[in-house]
This record gives C-alpha cells, sequence and structure tokens, in this order.
C-alpha cells in the first residue's frame, strides 16, 4: 500500500504510505480490494489480503463510534480537497470520507483554523513496523516500503504475470518494475530464474 501520502491538508509528503490516509469508502471488502492515493495524485487499485477483512472490519466498527460521539459534539468532519467541498459541502461529515486510521487527537489546520481529526501520522506506522521488526527478531534494515516490494517479488515467484505486477505497484511502464524488483528476486533465487510474459523476459542470476 507504499505510496505518497499527506500529513497535512494538502501537504504531500516525499515518501510513505498510502495506508495511513485511506478513508472507508477506499475499501472494497467484497471485492478484496482497496483504492490508494499515490504519487503524481494518482489512484490506483491494489490488493485487500483476505486475513485483514475482519481484523478492519472490527477496527472501522470503533472508528465508526467515535466518529458518531463527534457528530454529536457538532464536529466529526474531515479535511476535503477545495474541489470536493464545494461539489459536495456535506461530504466532510458523511462516514464514507472518514479515514480508516484517524489520528488519537485533534488538531487545527494551519490554513482555515478548523480544529478536526487528521489521520494517523505517518511516523506511527513506522515506529510500529521497527517495534514488530525487533519483537520478531529481524536483525535488517527495513521499513513499511520494504512489504511493498516483498509483496511484489513474491507475486513474481509464483508466477504473476509482470504486468499485473506492474499494476499492483502503480509503475506507468513494466521496465520500472523490472528495475524495482531485479535486487530482491537475486536474492530469493538459487539458480538462473526466468519469467517470461507475452513480449516481456526476465532473466534473474545470483551474484555471489
Amino acid at each position: 500500500m507504499c505510496a505518497t501520502t499527506r500529513t497535512g491538508p494538502s501537504r504531500p509528503t516525499s515518501s510513505g504510505c498510502g495506508a495511513t490516509s485511506l478513508r472507508v469508502k477506499d475499501l472494497d471488502f467484497g471485492n478484496g480490494l482497496v483504492r490508494i492515493h499515490g504519487k503524481g495524485d494518482k489512484d490506483r487499485t491494489s490488493l485487500l489480503p483476505s486475513c485483514l477483512v475482519a481484523p478492519l472490519k472490527e477496527h472501522l466498527e470503533n472508528v465508526k463510534a467515535l466518529h458518531d460521539q463527534e457528530l454529536a459534539a457538532g464536529r466529526g468532519d474531515v479535511e476535503l480537497t477545495y474541489a470536493l467541498a464545494a461539489k459536495y459541502p456535506k461530504a466532510a461529515w458523511e462516514w464514507a470520507w472518514q479515514y480508516v486510521f484517524p489520528a488519537k487527537g485533534l488538531s487545527t489546520d494551519p490554513r482555515s483554523g478548523a480544529v478536526r481529526r487528521h489521520h494517523m501520522d505517518e511516523q506511527v506506522l513506522q515506529r510500529e513496523m521497527r517495534q514488530a521488526m525487533a519483537r520478531a527478531g529481524i536483525a535488517k534494515p527495513a521499513s513499511v516500503h520494504t512489504l511493498r516490494r516483498s509483496s511484489a517479488t513474491h507475486l513474481l515467484l509464483r508466477g504473476t504475470n509482470i504486468r499485473e505486477v506492474q499494476q499492483y505497484l502503480g509503475h506507468s511502464s513494466v521496465e520500472t518494475t523490472m528495475e524495482a524488483l531485479a535486487e530482491p528476486l537475486r536474492g530469493v533465487c538459487k539458480s538462473e530464474f526466468r519469467i517470461q510474459n507475452p513480449g516481456v523476459r526476465i532473466c534473474v542470476r545470483r551474484y555471489e
């Protein structure tokens, strides 16, 4: 899910994980998909693992309860782009537009002065990642972004078409996908590993 995210109203960061800025409407439990807002203001669709469906639904029940409490207190709105706010004046208070992972506290929009609950800070997710690695005894440098390449690498190893992986990663060209995955594939292949797709051939060798 990793992609460029926004840590404040209309303030994109250079890198991060799109999971922190997901909205309720972005989750498609029926089809096992999740919509992610990524680099260059482009939306893409990624996979939603079935093992996360139940925990996410339970989590959303708690978020919905919090949202209902804030609505009762006269708040409950989230930040939207100017165009969306103008087209749908009431959308900021609707459940579909709420963040899946809201911040623990309220914050003040430095531009408008509005007090509202933003999404969880990206650093919180990165910290959880480091703590999980420590508990698992993994002594390697890694970040949330590492999970993105790892899942894509496993898809390739299982025979998934390279162009499907390209779409999964949100790359504009298949060459970018090959460059991004060439190094991790070298580490997992014990011998020459060939992946053939229509019009594309990747040959990966292990370098001792």
